[in-house]
């Protein structure tokens, strides 16, 4: 199995594209302290749409983070 990072380093994806990567391999493989497997989940799925937000807001010429 490739590791998601070593993937990224060796593909030299953006920033972006390499966090919605990780996230979206994380999620359902990793249990944040405080959460159900499922919250987590979520939580890797959330932060993965949220990376594809942030490059849609800066290719719309908005602000990054706030939109």
């Amino acid at each position: 199995m490739v590791q998601p990072a070593d993937f990224i380093m060796q593909n030299e994806l953006p920033f972006h594209v390499g966090n919605i990567i990780k996230y979206a391999c994380r999620a359902g493989n990793k249990k944040y302290e405080g959460k159900s497997y499922h919250e987590s989940e979520v939580a890797d799925l959330k932060k993965a749409m949220r990376y594809a937000e942030m490059r849609i807001n800066q290719l719309e010429g908005k602000d990054i983070i706030d939109g």
